[in-house]
């Protein structure tokens, strides 16, 4: 759900809401804040990444500062409730193998990447937001059977953007020196 414990701080969860909607999020965050701090354990690494990786695609923001750790996990998986939740009914500590190990830390992978807005972002955001506009259903709608009456011609265009956005999203990240 986007937990935020500071007013510039969003945990990132994988399980909980999509990647669009921590992306809309960091961006609302931006607009509010100079720098955001993004943080998540586990699988939403990725997620967190991917949201750097985005804005500063977009430049709509650049890498302050990025830290990795190993934490332990904030809540014990549903096998780990379930097997302590079974020695507390026995009468607690002495209440055999699963309920020895219902007590072990699991430690996760973490990462916190503070990111800063950039100097162009509100000018970006503006754009994005023209360009939405002006792409009103009704022109959308209009360029979907064009689309697929071009066949292969379109595809391959769009799979030469798309490797160009690659392309350069990878070299940004040489450069911007996150690795």
């Amino acid at each position: 759900v986007g937990v935020v414990e500071r007013s510039n701080r969003i945990h990132v969860s994988r399980e909980k809401k999509s990647l669009s909607f921590f992306l809309k999020l960091t961006k609302k965050f931006l607009q509010n804040h100079d720098e955001v701090e993004l943080s998540g354990l586990g699988l939403a690494i990725t997620t967190v990444v991917t949201i750097t990786e985005i804005l500063k695609a977009d430049g709509l923001a650049t890498v302050k500062a990025m830290h990795t750790a190993l934490a332990e996990a904030p809540e014990k998986t549903a096998a780990e409730r379930s097997a302590g939740t079974e020695a507390g009914k026995r009468g607690g500590a002495g209440g055999g193998g699963s309920g020895g190990n219902s007590h072990a830390a699991i430690p996760k992978a973490k990462i916190q990447v503070w990111i800063v807005r950039s100097d162009r972002f509100f000018e970006l955001i503006a754009q994005e937001r023209l360009d939405k506009t002006s792409g009103a259903p009704g022109n959308s709608k209009k360029k979907e059977p064009s689309a697929e009456g071009a066949g292969a011609d379109s595809g391959s265009a769009n799979a030469q953007a798309e490797s160009g956005a690659a392309a350069s999203a990878g070299s940004d990240t040489k450069e911007g020196g996150t690795a």
